[in-house]
């Protein structure tokens, strides 16, 4: 309820970096609240889970028909720039980390993203570790993100 909330992946496509920022974050001791969404990639979901050894900050989730629920209590969305999850992150007002695009056509994605200053672009797994830790201790990080967001709303 008080914790930091986290959605990373999206989808069963470009999750290798995904697992990345997962263990990396499972090493932390940061008190935070992650949903895995794995997509129908069961293989996936099994692996993840395994690999982070049952750490309870974790719920490593298959295909959700509730991304607008979960992203609605998330602080901070962690995955690739598809356009149906960045179009959800907009609608919901869940500022993203996004690593690199897995197909060429979210190029244009990642840019509007970052041109539009509705999130953080980052390839390295320890970087985004990074932003998650500075937006746990300076919230207004996360609130300004949010606030681009409503102003790109009323455009």
């Amino acid at each position: 309820k008080n914790a930091f909330v986290l959605v990373i992946g999206g989808s069963g496509e470009g999750m290798e970096n995904i697992t990345k920022v997962c263990l990396a974050l499972h090493k932390t001791k940061l008190n935070f609240k992650a949903f895995v969404v794995c997509g129908k990639n069961l293989v996936l979901r099994t692996r993840i889970a395994t690999r982070l050894f049952h750490d309870k900050r974790f719920a490593v989730l298959g295909y959700c028909e509730n991304m607008a629920t979960l992203l609605t209590s998330a602080d901070l969305f962690i995955g690739k720039t598809g356009a149906n999850i960045m179009f959800e992150c907009l609608a919901t007002q869940t500022p993203m980390i996004v690593t690199a695009p897995v197909l060429a056509q979210e190029e244009g994605n990642r840019d509007f993203i970052k041109n539009n200053n509705l999130g953080w672009v980052e390839v390295k797994t320890e970087n985004i570790v990074n932003i998650v830790k500075s937006c746990m201790k300076d919230y207004s990080l996360v609130t300004e993100k949010k606030r681009r967001i409503v102003t790109l709303q009323k455009k």
